[in-house]
């Protein structure tokens, strides 16, 4: 996570919550995964359903009311406009920091 604070210039405090983060390898695409699943840890799976459109929101503090417009043009140029993809649960079981992640479909 460090490494994304510094890409987009801003305390990594001040990054709005996700639910979950997954790094792709070489910093690949997103695209490739939509419509695919995956198992995360040694139960749970998620289908990966759609990508998610850049948005004013993911440049607001959640603690404050300031902007990091940093984020968004990083999300425009360096990920294809994208801010990251849905996902729904199809099988439920825990999720730690470091678990394997693996493409299913």
């Amino acid at each position: 996570m460090p490494e994304k604070a510094e890409q987009f210039g801003c305390a990594l405090s001040s990054l709005p919550p996700r639910n979950l983060e997954v790094a792709l390898s070489n910093r690949q695409s997103a695209a490739p995964i939509v419509g695919k699943s995956l198992r995360i840890g040694s139960k749970a799976v998620v289908s990966v359903t759609d990508r998610i459109s850049r948005c004013m929101m993911i440049t607001l503090d959640p603690d404050t009311p300031e902007k990091a417009t940093a984020i968004l043009k990083q999300v425009a140029q360096g990920h294809e406009g994208f801010a990251g993809v849905y996902g729904a649960a199809l099988v439920e079981g825990m999720i730690r920091k470091g678990d394997s992640v693996e493409l299913l479909d």
